[in-house]
């Protein structure tokens, strides 16, 4: 037992220097970030704009806008969930973006299920701009490479956000990249074994 207990103490201790770890690596990140970072020379073919959260129609949004402004995509797709994906529609055609150069994908819940649910608007494609925080980059980039084979060019809306929303979600996206490279391997594991589709999909909300 003491042996267990010994073994479960370190599994723990190196979980939580794991995390920590990922925090300053995705504090460092964000503090250094330019606000473009081009897989490969632009224009691109589509700015991605990634919901959740209380600014993803706000400052996601706006650099979304400024980017088809600045004719760095031709086209703008969101991926959110119902609700927000509704608001970011109306900021989007505030901002003076056209219907046609819009795509909406609005049933996705975590940052898995937006790279995965987008695959269809975005098949053909070959180069993406991934639009979000600074902070929460990093993770939309291992999702997008995860679920389809785009080059992707990284725009940062905020390095940090407001310092209440900072405090709070950066140690949470710390736990979820390594939460997300979980069920991801799960999802890939499982579909392996036939398990349905749909309820695959259901474990990434």
């Amino acid at each position: 037992m003491a042996r267990i207990l010994r073994w479960l103490r370190r599994v723990i201790l190196a979980g939580l220097a794991l995390w920590v770890l990922t925090i300053l690596a995705l504090v460092g990140f964000a503090a250094l970030a330019p606000p473009m970072i081009a897989a490969a020379p632009l224009p691109a073919d589509r700015i991605v704009v990634l919901g959740g959260g209380p600014l993803a129609d706000g400052p996601r949004m706006a650099r979304g806008a400024a980017l088809y402004a600045a004719e760095q995509a031709p086209a703008l797709h969101i991926t959110s969930s119902p609700r927000s994906a509704a608001r970011m529609a109306r900021a989007a055609a505030a901002q003076a973006i056209p219907g046609a150069a819009l795509t909406v994908e609005a049933a996705s819940y975590s940052t898995l299920q937006n790279a995965l649910f987008s695959k269809p608007a975005l098949d053909g494609t070959d180069h993406l701009i991934l639009v979000t925080e600074a902070w929460h980059l990093p993770r939309a980039w291992a999702s997008f490479v995860w679920a389809g084979d785009q080059r992707l060019s990284l725009a940062w809306s905020a390095r940090y956000g407001p310092p209440a929303q900072a405090l709070r979600m950066i140690p949470r996206e710390a736990a979820a990249i390594w939460f997300n490279a979980g069920r991801a391997a799960l999802w890939q594991v499982a579909g392996w074994l036939s398990v349905p589709r749909a309820r695959r999909d259901g474990w990434l909300q």
